[in-house]
């Protein structure tokens, strides 16, 4: 059996942190697209990862 895969954070969870700590629909926004970068780099980094047989 492989190992789990982190998945992508939700957007509405993300829009909801935002909103718990006083982020603008802006800032919000922002901050999804820069989860979401940030995500979309851990993933590669992990399939690379597996796909070398590291761990």
């Amino acid at each position: 059996m492989a190992a789990p895969t982190p998945g992508r954070i939700p957007w509405s969870t993300v829009m909801e942190w935002a909103d718990r700590h006083g982020y603008g629909p802006e800032a919000a926004n922002v901050l999804d697209r820069l989860i979401g970068e940030m995500e979309a780099e851990y993933q590669d980094w992990n399939a690379s990862r597996r796909d070398s047989g590291g761990t």
